[in-house]
């Protein structure tokens, strides 16, 4: 069952209410309910705050006992600005991820070829042009920034 399910179909909820606004910076959501019982914070903590610390927004609830629940959340309107090497990143194709990937985790170049069923002078050329793409001198400088942008080995 979907969460937000789940927070309105409590047994003793008898009204909800959600309401969505922008105060010109944040798209802002709140959802009440009247329930007597208290709603389980911790849950909807867990499924909810990832997502919404993504998008750099922020959440919060309140629950009473025999009052009701109230979950807030506000979520910026601009994106999150791009980092440095993600945008570096975006300029590799998927061969290159892979085997950027394999130097995340300080792989040579013949286990690599081996690995992904290429030869030896392939890899070389792709270990090359990872290089150039994300302006690093050294294997281990590309490889830092794929494991720092969470680039794995396949």
């Amino acid at each position: 069952m979907h969460l937000l399910e789940r927070y309105v179909a409590q047994p003793d909820v008898r009204r909800v209410r959600i309401a969505w606004d922008c105060d010109g910076t944040n798209l802002l959501l709140e959802v009440r309910n009247d329930g007597l019982h208290a709603c389980d914070t911790e849950t909807l903590t867990q499924q909810l705050s990832g997502r919404v610390h993504t998008l750099r927004g922020s959440i919060s609830f309140e629950s009473t006992a025999g009052w009701g629940s109230r979950v807030s959340i506000a979520i910026p309107l601009d994106p999150p600005p791009a980092r440095a090497d993600e945008q570096l990143l975006a300029g590799l194709n998927r061969r290159e991820r892979e085997v950027l990937g394999y130097l995340a985790y300080g792989k040579r170049n013949k286990d690599i070829a081996a690995s992904l069923n290429i030869g030896e002078s392939t890899v070389k050329f792709h270990v090359a042009s990872i290089l150039k793409k994300l302006e690093v001198k050294t294997r281990g400088e590309a490889g830092a920034v794929g494991m720092k942008a969470g680039i794995r080995a396949s």
